[in-house]
């Protein structure tokens, strides 16, 4: 028998939900278990100017004071939630108080991730992302000044801003030995296929663990980018696999890119499950299925500032809403797919799957 490989575990595997064997069991007998992982934007508030954002509308400014949010993370905690990630609305680095908001999940224990834009890193936000996350993830969309301007709406200092920050972030991780994971994303439109390898290879200089590619969701049958494209899309990744080594990986969602060049979007589950393990709370204070139905008030679960999580999460609401999603709704490929489709598996299992 040859060598064992030494294999590094995938940040994005779609198997994930096999870590958590009690929830499953859970939801399996009952229909019903407590959130894994909950995404919150603390925030509306964000320093950047992203064409095609799906998030805040730009005037909205909402943000969720501190003292509510230690009360929602304490809630959090206390209803089982394991990790919390920080996304948008806006960026959760433009909160007053964007240290003090990692330290308090990190303070109940719970894992803390942060999505990104990179550009407003002050000392006691890169020391407290240092301290408390388990991974953070720059958006970088871009190799160089001129895209940056088309996908994030800045100029070229504030590109080079973003790539000096990372680097100075990668610095204090090593200084105080931190397992903090640092990695990038790059979504994939037709006018960024262009920089698809550039950017692997500024993420790799930055001194960044991964880059991970995906294209721009899509509704009502759009597509990201032609589907006549995708053989340059799929040449460009290739060929950013040739920067990885020991630290540093290239990633992409096979069947999310792939779809675009097959025309066709099969979904290979009958309910999307994986609603009963995560959630997302949006800065007004409501919670929402999940990111994409934000603002959306027929998916609209509950409002944190007149209820607590556990009333939300065990009311007839938020099962009456689970129990009317309208799929034409949903983006597609939906980054959960592969999360649903393990799901359907589970709680439909084949008559053969006792035979290994």
């Amino acid at each position: 028998m040859g060598q064992r490989q030494n294999i590094q575990a995938d940040p994005f595997s779609t198997h994930k939900l096999l870590a958590h064997p009690d929830r499953l069991h859970q939801w399996k007998a009952e229909g019903r278990t407590a959130p894994i992982s909950v995404g919150i934007d603390v925030t509306n508030i964000c320093n950047h100017r992203c064409p095609q954002c799906n998030g805040a509308d730009f005037a909205d400014k909402t943000t969720i004071g501190l003292d509510s949010l230690e009360r929602i993370f304490r809630q959090l905690s206390e209803a089982g939630v394991k990790a919390v990630s920080l996304g948008g609305g806006g960026d959760a680095s433009c909160h007053p108080h964007a240290a003090e908001v990692l330290r308090l999940i990190h303070g109940f224990g719970m894992k803390v991730g942060l999505f990104t834009n990179g550009f407003l890193m002050r000392p006691d936000m890169m020391e407290a992302m240092v301290d408390c996350c388990h991974w953070v993830r720059i958006s970088l969309d871009a190799d160089g000044p001129a895209l940056y301007r088309q996908t994030h709406g800045m100029g070229g200092k504030a590109f080079e801003r973003v790539l000096d920050n990372a680097r100075q972030l990668v610095d204090l991780r090593h200084e105080r030995q931190s397992p903090l994971t640092i990695g990038t994303s790059y979504l994939i439109g037709s006018h960024t296929i262009s920089g698809i390898y550039g950017a692997a290879e500024t993420a790799y200089g930055m001194g960044a663990d991964y880059i991970r590619f995906r294209p721009y969701f899509a509704w009502n049958g759009d597509l990201p980018f032609a589907h006549d494209d995708l053989p340059k899309v799929m040449r460009s990744l290739d060929r950013c696999k040739d920067l990885e080594t020991d630290r540093f990986k290239v990633s992409y969602p096979d069947a999310r890119t792939v779809w675009v060049g097959d025309k066709t979007a099969s979904v290979n589950y009958s309910r999307c499950h994986v609603h009963h393990f995560t959630t997302q709370i949006a800065a007004s204070g409501k919670m929402y299925l999940c990111c994409h139905t934000k603002d959306r008030e027929k998916y609209m679960l509950g409002d944190l500032t007149k209820q607590s999580f556990a009333e939300i999460w065990d009311s007839q609401r938020r099962r009456d809403v689970y129990q009317d999603i309208d799929y034409r709704d949903c983006p597609y490929p939906c980054m959960m797919s592969g999360h649903n489709e393990l799901l359907e598996t589970i709680d439909q299992p084949s008559s053969h799957s006792d035979f290994l």
